[in-house]
């Protein structure tokens, strides 16, 4: 495949807790068409965002009430139950295809009763090839793009790694923290990863050994809970950004998707010298100025401009990034040693002597999403 091949193609995964799975694939069949729906998207299960609701009487309007399980929920065992949450996979589409998608399905969620749940995520992919130049660059960019990818991630709420020390979403400047029984080490050191001649040297950065290039790995690794996923690559040929809240807004949401996109493509085609020097350097764990963030997203459309890239950012994207800028609070990412939430996953010594000792790391303020009750009442479901 080539390098523009890949770079057309983008991916979204869309989570959402407030319908069921059967919901919102018979509701998008009913309003697009079985062949729309089944050739771009996939309604599939996701955990994270999965409670058990149950069936409690109609409101005054006669719309169904649904109160999810709570200690009084329990008590209700003999109601209708039904499990809430569902994850939306795209298939691989070119730009123009995704956006009229987003704006399809996001609507359909919106005017169905979805909401901006702090457990649901946005995630996006992006076709990216698989070679050590290119993976270094990108983890060049990851660390120059990710302070105003975190600053934007919120899509104008407050950001929901804030519950969990960003442990599902890090940077790549504060990796997770994993033990091999004895000693804890923290993933990733850039600067080392960067020097590295191989493959597999570079992987060990990221808590794989293996003596491949190319090593097959769980899905559920530490490795891959990094806001910038390079781990992805070792799946499919996609880096993953994981930075960002649900959103019901498809502006947001298509902005995000070229700004990744945009990211992806200097990675791929500007050269190291350029990664490293043309960019204004900020930190994602200190708070700047709206211009300041702005002027790292407009030095990226200039570098795109003077390299000839295929998908820079248009000033329409620009717009709708400042305001991003604007109407999201900046959240806090503390710089410190955060245990990773997985508790079954291997770890050699071959990797612990290029990763950093560090003392025992914290647990404390974590909250697992995958087991966050929320005991509003939903209507209209």
């Amino acid at each position: 495949m080539s390098q523009g091949l890949i770079l057309e193609t983008v991916g979204v995964e869309i989570e959402g807790g407030n319908l069921t799975r059967n919901q919102v694939f018979n509701g998008l069949i009913q309003k697009y068409g079985e062949n729309y729906t089944m050739s771009n998207l996939n309604v599939s299960r996701d955990a994270s965002v999965e409670s058990r609701a149950v069936f409690v009487g109609r409101n005054g309007n006669n719309s169904q009430a649904i109160l999810q399980h709570s200690d009084a929920g329990r008590n209700l065992r003999n109601g209708n139950s039904e499990t809430l949450g569902f994850e939306i996979i795209s298939q691989p589409l070119q730009i123009n295809e995704m956006e009229e998608m987003l704006w399809k399905v996001l609507n359909f969620l919106s005017a169905n009763g979805e909401i901006e749940s702090p457990r649901a995520a946005f995630h996006i992919h992006v076709g990216f090839p698989y070679g050590l130049s290119a993976i270094k660059n990108a983890l060049r960019c990851a660390k120059i793009f990710d302070p105003v990818l975190f600053r934007i991630a919120g899509f104008g709420k407050e950001y929901r790694g804030k519950i969990n020390n960003s442990i599902y979403a890090l940077p790549v400047e504060n990796g997770p923290c994993v033990t091999n029984g004895q000693y804890w080490y923290k993933l990733l050191n850039i600067n080392d990863a960067l020097k590295v001649r191989t493959l597999s040297d570079f992987w060990k950065f990221y808590g794989i050994s293996s003596n491949s290039s190319k090593p097959e790995v769980s899905r559920y690794s530490p490795g891959r809970y990094f806001a910038t996923n390079l781990f992805s690559l070792l799946l499919r040929p996609t880096i993953e950004f994981r930075h960002f809240n649900s959103t019901l807004n498809p502006r947001y949401a298509i902005a995000s998707v070229k700004l990744a996109q945009g990211i992806a493509e200097i990675a791929m085609k500007a050269n190291r010298k350029l990664v490293s020097t043309y960019f204004t350097e900020l930190s994602p764990f200190r708070e700047y100025s709206i211009d300041r963030y702005f002027l790292l997203l407009s030095q990226l459309q200039s570098l795109q401009n003077k390299i000839g890239c295929d998908f820079p950012l248009t000033n329409d994207t620009l717009d709708t990034l400042y305001e991003l800028l604007q109407v999201t609070p900046y959240h806090d990412i503390r710089r410190n040693n955060v245990a990773t939430h997985l508790r079954e996953y291997s770890f050699s010594r071959e990797c612990a002597r290029v990763l950093q000792r560090v003392d025992t790391p914290e647990n404390s303020e974590f909250i697992d999403i995958h087991n966050i009750r929320d005991y509003r009442m939903v209507e209209g479901v």
